[in-house]
């Protein structure tokens, strides 16, 4: 679960309207409609979305650095042991 702290109410109903989208064109479609200063902190806060995804994927992977790989080699070894 993604976590942003510091934000302002506006910033929040902004995120939640975002996160609302089902397609980037939705998305697209309302973003033409804002002022400057709306575009501004949208852009500003897809920015933050886009750092805490990352942050999000590090973590994960150094919780398990191998996770595909073990996946994988636990397949096969389901595999043998079946047989």
């Amino acid at each position: 679960m993604l976590n942003i702290s510091g934000l302002t109410q506006e910033q929040v109903d902004m995120l939640d309207i975002i996160w609302s989208f089902d397609t980037k064109d939705e998305y697209d479609s309302w973003f033409e409609l804002l002022d400057d200063e709306e575009a501004s902190m949208c852009f500003g806060l897809m920015e933050l979305l886009t750092l805490a995804i990352i942050d999000e994927a590090l973590e994960a992977k150094k919780m398990d650095p191998y996770k595909e790989a073990n996946q994988v080699i636990n397949q096969i070894k389901n595999l043998t042991q079946n047989k």
